[in-house]
């Protein structure tokens, strides 16, 4: 494991960027469930994560930024992973990598619940919602300040998902939309739009 987070810490591009945090919170996840001695097999399967999304990284290769489907996790609360999905349409964070990070490792963690709930450790996956709530809201606030010029615009990033309404996911899932007064939210229900392409 430690050489593999010499070879990320190397890795071309912004530690802020999508894929780079989404290594990065694979790797932690591997540490924490290691740490935990958890015998079940997802350390294994996190360091596998963070290797394909490192090598990809490293040799400049189209990466998903889909999560696949792992052995040991279950999927947990498809209403963040809805969330989860609209963020990723909007085309704001596509080139805001402040946004990026908290988006990425809200999945990771979003993850890690899921093979708490795999191992019946229900107790341990409701504690880790909190941030993983939180870092949906910081993903979605930063990704607003951002296309009003409040903090520095990045390197696109093609996340490739389909749209939907962030603003309508927040509302049904007991989300304050504290930016709704100052967002067009037609700006969320918009398609991702290629990188390159002018909005």
């Amino acid at each position: 494991m430690a050489s593999l987070q010499e070879r990320l810490d190397r890795a071309p591009g912004s530690s802020n960027s999508y894929f780079r945090a989404k290594a990065q919170c694979w790797l932690d996840a591997a540490q924490q469930a290691r740490q935990a001695h958890d015998q079940w097999g997802f350390v294994e399967e996190a360091i596998g994560q963070a290797a394909t999304i490192t090598i990809g990284v490293e040799r400049g290769t189209p990466l998903s930024a889909a999560n696949p489907a792992l052995r040991t996790v279950s999927t947990v609360r498809p209403d963040l992973w809805a969330i989860v999905n609209a963020i990723k349409a909007d085309p704001a964070v596509a080139q805001c990598p402040q946004a990026q990070l908290p988006l990425a490792c809200a999945e990771v963690e979003l993850m890690q619940a899921g093979h708490d709930a795999w191992i019946r450790s229900f107790a341990s996956a409701e504690k880790r919602l909190p941030e993983v709530k939180d870092k949906l809201r910081k993903s979605a606030e930063t990704a607003v300040q951002c296309k009003q010029g409040h903090v520095g615009i990045g390197t696109c990033t093609c996340l490739g998902v389909a749209g939907k309404s962030t603003a309508n996911h927040y509302a049904a899932h007991g989300f304050a939309v504290p930016f709704q007064r100052r967002l067009d939210i037609a700006a969320w229900t918009a398609p991702t739009r290629r990188c390159g392409e002018r909005s």
